[in-house]
């Protein structure tokens, strides 16, 4: 589910343009990101054509992507594609899918694994180098607002928050700025920690009933939660 408000935030008076700031404030997702490649092709389309470009006003990304599952891959590839020059930000590709052994419900494949599909997902984004840089394995810590601007005038700041840029600190001390930050960091699976968890997981422990059920027809299983 993609949670958005699309903010008209002051008129730029060098070129007497409207600007939008796009704050994406949450996307979840398991397998599927149904409904997101509609939102995300008007979204990016309106940066693309109102955004000031990050270079212009000091900054070093238009977007900077927080995560490397379907949803972190789809937003890098369409950004990368409206020329958006965007950094991807992830520990691994794949998401929750990675250890998965059979994937049955991935559109356009009757069956890939988890780890087969983070290599697609990999080989998807690499193949936009100019537009799109990959910062891998590494985790973000912290995101601050920074250069916070007034808006143009009073009237337009009625009611409304400062514009503010973006900063972006991982556990290897790195710091990105970015106009514009997506959020699909997901979630991870909630663990019994009992003996045999870490060993079994794919070989008999599942973490979605609704996806693996299929894989365990005619078997007795324990459902917990």
């Amino acid at each position: 589910l993609i949670f958005a408000r699309i903010q008209k935030s002051l008129v730029d008076p060098a070129s007497r343009m409207s600007i939008f700031y796009i704050r994406v404030l949450a996307i979840k997702t398991e397998y599927c990101i149904c409904g997101a490649h509609h939102f995300l092709n008007k979204a990016l389309h309106l940066i693309s054509l109102l955004n000031i470009r990050g270079q212009e006003i000091g900054m070093n990304y238009d977007a900077i992507v927080l995560g490397g599952g379907p949803a972190g891959t789809a937003a890098a590839v369409y950004t990368a594609r409206k020329k958006l020059k965007t950094l991807l930000i992830t520990e691994s590709f794949g998401g929750q899918s990675i250890v998965s052994d059979d994937i049955q419900n991935w559109i356009g494949e009757p069956h890939i694994s988890g780890f087969d599909l983070a290599k697609k997902f990999e080989e998807h984004l690499r193949s936009h180098p100019d537009t799109l840089d990959i910062k891998m394995p590494e985790k973000v810590v912290k995101v601050s607002a920074v250069k916070c601007m007034e808006p143009a005038s009073a009237a337009a700041s009625a009611g409304k928050a400062r514009v503010c840029d973006f900063e972006v600190e991982t556990d290897k001390g790195n710091r990105y700025e970015g106009k514009t930050i997506i959020l699909v960091a997901g979630a991870r699976r909630r663990k019994l920690g009992v003996p045999g968890n870490e060993k079994l997981e794919g070989k008999g422990i599942a973490y979605c009933s609704t996806c693996d059920a299929p894989l365990f027809g005619g078997k007795k299983v324990a459902v917990v939660g």
